[in-house]
């Protein structure tokens, strides 16, 4: 028995030994993991070419049911630093580099800090009310679209540059100064919509899927999602939509690529609505949300 454990033992050695993760070449640009593609040009707009930038979820997928590739995983796992946000594609990448040992990545979990809203259907109407607690971590019932908010883009643009700085200290001044003007085009691109929208104050806008809770609130307007509960509308939500939609006297409807718009083309042609695709996942941050901000102005 104990020869053959010895054997064992003597076969896995060299199978360990080729598991050693190799260092970087001090010249090798380290890789910066982002969740999604905005929080590529939050990363881009701060390091300026300084790393290289991979984006876990591909554009047009969705992240609510994109799933990794072995292989892909694999690659991330050279990644230096990642723009964790939390979905669940996020954590199951997670716990494969929990369980494989193999990842040394400094991991930044960028909704932390940040109030997270709760996903709350009343009538398709996600707000901030009293019966929608608030949430200081991640679960389930937590809306991650944080990125929409140019406010709490600020806030998280900062701590992508204190996460960078410490990856790479000999360049905090550049980084710093890259902030500065990032945090700069952010404050202007929030006057731009506000002066969009501000006519607007306390409309709604029909949505597929609920991504704006935090752009509306920012912007004093009412969201309606079509979708419930990740999935097409029912019969009698349908009705509760349509009588809203009047309501509010809504004009168009916001439809999402990442999702179905089954439920919002069915809305459309009862109401005689025009639709308008908007991709709340688009890496070029400011031209896209300037972009949905004149569909809804207009």
């Amino acid at each position: 028995m104990l020869i053959r454990l010895l054997l064992l033992l003597s076969l896995l050695m060299p199978l360990a030994s080729c598991t050693k993760k190799t260092e970087r070449p001090a010249s090798e640009k380290p890789t910066v993991l982002v969740s999604i593609p905005p929080y590529a040009y939050f990363v881009d707009k701060i390091a300026q070419g300084a790393v290289e930038i991979a984006t876990l979820v591909p554009p047009g997928a969705s992240p609510h049911t994109h799933e990794a590739t072995p292989k892909e995983v694999e690659r991330y796992q050279k990644a230096a630093l990642w723009v964790y946000l939390g979905e669940p594609f996020d954590k199951q990448v997670l716990q494969f580099f929990r369980d494989s040992h193999a990842a040394q990545i400094s991991i930044l979990d960028i909704a932390r800090g940040i109030d997270l809203l709760s996903y709350c259907e009343e009538e398709g109407v996600v707000t901030e009310h009293a019966h929608c607690h608030h949430h200081s971590h991640h679960d389930e019932g937590s809306d991650l679209h944080i990125w929409l908010s140019p406010t709490l883009a600020k806030r998280q643009a900062q701590r992508i540059a204190e996460a960078l700085i410490a990856l790479m200290p000999i360049k905090k001044q550049e980084f710093t100064a890259n902030l500065n003007l990032f945090l700069s085009e952010l404050e202007q691109l929030d006057r731009q919509v506000t002066t969009l929208l501000a006519p607007l104050k306390g409309s709604a806008i029909l949505v597929s899927h609920p991504a704006f809770a935090y752009f509306c609130r920012d912007y004093h307007l009412v969201q309606l999602s079509i979708e419930l509960e990740g999935k097409d509308p029912l019969p009698q939500h349908v009705t509760q939509i349509l009588a809203k939609a009047k309501d509010y006297n809504i004009q168009s409807i916001l439809t999402e690529p990442q999702y179905s718009n089954k439920g919002a083309e069915l809305i459309a042609e009862s109401l005689h609505l025009p639709t308008h695709m908007v991709d709340p996942y688009a890496e070029n941050y400011t031209e896209n949300l300037l972009l949905i901000a004149r569909f809804i102005a207009s």
